[in-house]
């Protein structure tokens, strides 16, 4: 049995990193805020510019870095929490430890998550290599559609089969710097040409993303355009119940 962990993972076993990076992303997110309100007061003395507007633009330019910082967070959390491995059958598969942990809200909740599935992981790890068993809910990995590199990863998009017998397809990202990398790479490439004599079903998760893309840039527009500083719908919109 072959196995390939996060490379940071094995440094950094208890540090909770996940759960100190989300506590500087909401330092961050405060910090822009005040600065923002400064800045209106700043230019609306100074320079007669609508406070309003500077507020708006803002907080918009804020959401989104916020948006992006914590979409980089999670994609973090998600190639720490993957185990990827072999069978003695030569048969590859992955295992996210976040499985086994109970669901927590807010933050305290997010970094007790952290700690767990990090303990959790690493007793999956023990497991794997003193009995050499195949963890419950790990996916097989029987095709490789596409495997984009970037810059600090891998992008796969895989068909797999479950555990109770169900197929379908999902994404994962593979880290760069693992040992044996090349040898984890070389099992994803040779599937690559690989042609499963599966019967796949019908995957709607793309169709959902783009609804819900759709429906969040119509609601974020209706909120732009319905605020007092632009003021292009009416403001009851922006202001409901007032």
């Amino acid at each position: 049995m072959k196995i390939w962990v996060s490379p940071d993972k094995e440094k950094n076993r208890y540090r909770g990193g996940a759960a100190w990076k989300a506590a500087g992303i909401a330092v961050v997110m405060m910090a822009l805020t005040v600065i923002t309100v400064a800045l209106s007061f700043f230019l609306s003395a100074s320079f007669g510019i609508s406070r309003e507007q500077i507020l708006m633009t803002g907080c918009i330019l804020t959401v989104l870095f916020g948006v992006w910082l914590s979409v980089r967070l999670g994609n973090r959390v998600l190639r720490d929490a993957q185990i990827f491995f072999t069978d003695d059958d030569g048969r590859l598969y992955v295992l996210d430890a976040r499985l086994f942990i109970q669901y927590r809200r807010g933050f305290p909740g997010f970094a007790r998550m952290d700690r767990d599935m990090r303990k959790e992981k690493e007793a999956i790890l023990q497991q794997m290599r003193k009995e050499h068993l195949m963890p419950a809910g790990a996916v097989e990995i029987v095709k490789v559609d596409s495997m984009r590199e970037r810059s600090r990863n891998y992008s796969l998009v895989c068909r797999v089969k479950y555990g109770h017998g169900g197929t379908g397809r999902r994404t994962y990202l593979l880290a760069k710097g693992y040992e044996d990398e090349r040898g984890l790479l070389w099992e994803l490439e040779r599937r690559k040409s690989w042609q499963p004599a599966l019967e796949m079903r019908k995957d709607h998760t793309s169709a959902y993303i783009l609804i819900s893309v759709l429906l969040f840039a119509v609601c974020t527009g209706l909120c732009i355009l319905s605020h007092p500083s632009v003021a292009y719908l009416p403001q009851t919109i922006y202001f409901q119940g007032h």
